[in-house]
């Protein structure tokens, strides 16, 4: 994935510090996690608001405006736990920009909607980190019909797997999470076949190992 930066319209700039206790009142998070923002999180920018005032791109019928919170971090990687309170607490799509030492990378999660408007989460999905001082490509907003659109070319930036022409948006998330999940599972299967000394579990463990493999390979780049 080559250096790239999303370029906002500047009627969409909103640059307002947002106030972690105002993520914990639509939240209740535990001690723990509140622990996780205070050591990890220096600072959450609510850097640009995409609506149709703002964009002049028409809503959709749940996604009536985009955020790009941009995060200043305190650790080179944050425990995923955060992004994802900071999703539930903010009732529309998130873009988030993640910045730590002269670098950045972005991060997003599909938020599925069920026709009553019940919404719910894919798994985060993050670029690598961009040096702010490499060549860096200028993506701006695309030509779309609604919010929606929007929403979902932005996400296609994002994702570590091309869209191929025989799938949806959503099906090429499943895909990706389903890699996932395999490639949890495959090395979890290795470290069990190293660690068993006994002659049958070990070709039981091989026998499950390459199925895994037949399937990640399966479902492709």
């Amino acid at each position: 994935m080559n250096p790239f930066e999303i370029v906002f319209p500047k009627s969409s700039k909103f640059g307002r510090v947002l106030p972690k206790k105002k993520i914990y009142e639509f939240t209740k998070p535990s001690t723990k996690v509140k622990q996780l923002f205070v050591n990890q999180v220096e600072r959450i920018t609510w850097a640009h608001k995409l609506s149709v005032q703002t964009t002049n791109i028409n809503a959709d019928k749940f996604i009536k405006e985009i955020q790009l919170f941009e995060i200043d971090q305190k650790v080179p990687e944050l425990d995923s736990q955060i992004l994802q309170l900071v999703n539930k607490a903010i009732q529309s799509p998130i873009l988030f920009k993640l910045k730590y030492d002269g670098k950045f990378k972005y991060a997003a999660a599909q938020n599925r909607y069920s026709e009553s408007g019940k919404r719910g989460f894919s798994q985060l999905f993050e670029t690598k980190w961009f040096s702010e001082n490499s060549e860096i490509a200028k993506h701006h907003l695309p030509q779309v019909l609604d919010l929606k659109q929007l929403y979902d070319e932005l996400l296609k930036l994002i994702l570590p797997t091309s869209i191929n022409s025989t799938e949806s948006l959503s099906e090429l998330i499943d895909r990706v999470e389903k890699k996932t999940q395999l490639e949890k599972e495959i090395n979890k299967l290795k470290k069990k076949l190293d660690a068993e000394k006994q002659f049958n579990r070990q070709v039981e463990i091989n026998k499950q190992l390459k199925s895994c493999l037949v399937e990640l390979k399966n479902l492709g780049q």
